[in-house]
């Protein structure tokens, strides 16, 4: 309760949920855990205290997750639906070099391995009016499509490091500094729609059905009725930094509680997102990406140049915020503590 957005950022109007994580104990002590579940679900974490040295004290935490994902997919050497792979690691060290002084540094690092859950694309017009459109519905799970689905891992990268400096001056009144830094990096893909989205059944639409007659009648060719002119394969590439600095002067007394302090924070990002189409679409540039052709009946995977990229977009952007903050509550006698006011 209380003015949350003068200390805890703009959206806190409804309140704030504080997460401390806790400090070594300078005792060894070990706490692990292991799951597992279907669908290859495993986790396992592991929370260690180490004996201090002196004055220092020292905690490793590890924790690392997989699964085979939800849905199968059928397409040699790819990768299923909905798979996650994660590892992740901290280190904290507390520095006590006397009983009103503290410092303590945390570094943390993550590994995110994942792709995409299947989703499908129907052709929908939301007045009600009959919908064109050359890319036909997808209303089948992906064990019958005749196509297979390129599925790459999305690769994501986050790790950060803090550093705390506590100093009680005396009994009332002590003073923080808080600094610490992040950085995300990722690449991901959006290329579910690729296996039943394909231009393809457009020119032959016997070419849909796997062991028809009609299978291979195109007059185009094979090569297009057989998946060579794919569909999009959209590539976010995603960079964030940021940094932050705070400093806190905290007192009190009989009557009073307060804080006041200085803010300051940067980060820079950047979204780049890079398009690319299959192959054989014209007005477009050779690429380099991996064709899959049809599973049925063709059982090997041949390597095609796909065209693109086809089009590029993206965004950067630099911020910073200085901030001056203050808060204090005061308890006037004769109610027992129990009215107060506060003022941020």
């Amino acid at each position: 309760r209380g003015p949350q957005g003068t200390l805890f950022g703009k959206n806190a109007e409804g309140g704030a949920l504080r997460m401390v994580s806790k400090e070594p104990t300078g005792e060894f002590g070990l706490n692990a855990k292991f799951e597992g579940g279907n669908f290859g679900y495993k986790k396992g974490s592991a929370h260690i205290d180490l004996p201090a040295i002196g004055m220092l004290s020292a905690k490793v935490d590890l924790i690392g997750t997989s699964n085979n994902g939800w849905t199968t997919n059928p397409a040699p050497g790819q990768h299923n639906y909905g798979v996650l792979e994660s590892g992740a690691g901290k280190v904290t060290l507390l520095l006590r070099p006397a009983n009103n002084l503290k410092f303590e540094y945390a570094g943390d690092y993550t590994s995110l391995k994942t792709t995409e859950d299947w989703n499908a694309q129907i052709s929908y017009d939301p007045t009600g009016s009959p919908y064109s459109s050359i890319w036909p519905n997808q209303t089948s799970p992906p064990r019958s499509e005749p196509l297979a689905t390129y599925r790459p891992l999305d690769n994501q990268v986050y790790w950060g490091n803090r550093f705390n400096a506590e100093w009680e001056i005396n009994d009332n009144l002590t003073f923080k500094s808080i600094s610490a830094q992040r950085v995300d990096k990722v690449v991901e893909y959006n290329t579910a729609q690729i296996a039943a989205v394909e231009p393809g059944p457009v020119f032959s639409p016997g070419y849909f059905t796997p062991g028809s007659p009609t299978f291979f009648n195109c007059v185009l060719g094979p090569s297009i009725c057989g998946g060579a002119l794919t569909g999009t394969i959209p590539e976010y590439i995603i960079d964030h930094r940021q940094f932050s600095q705070e400093f806190q002067l905290i007192g009190k007394s009989d009557r009073w509680d307060w804080v006041a302090g200085l803010f300051y924070i940067k980060e820079t990002g950047a979204q780049d997102e890079v398009t690319y189409f299959g192959t054989l679409v014209p007005g477009v540039l050779t690429g380099g990406y991996p064709f899959l052709p049809l599973k049925a009946p063709t059982t090997s995977v041949v390597l095609s140049p796909l065209f693109g990229p086809v089009g590029t977009a993206g965004a950067e952007m630099t911020e910073s915020s200085k901030a001056i903050f203050g808060q204090a509550t005061y308890r006037p006698p004769g109610f027992d503590d129990k009215l107060s006011f506060t003022a941020g």
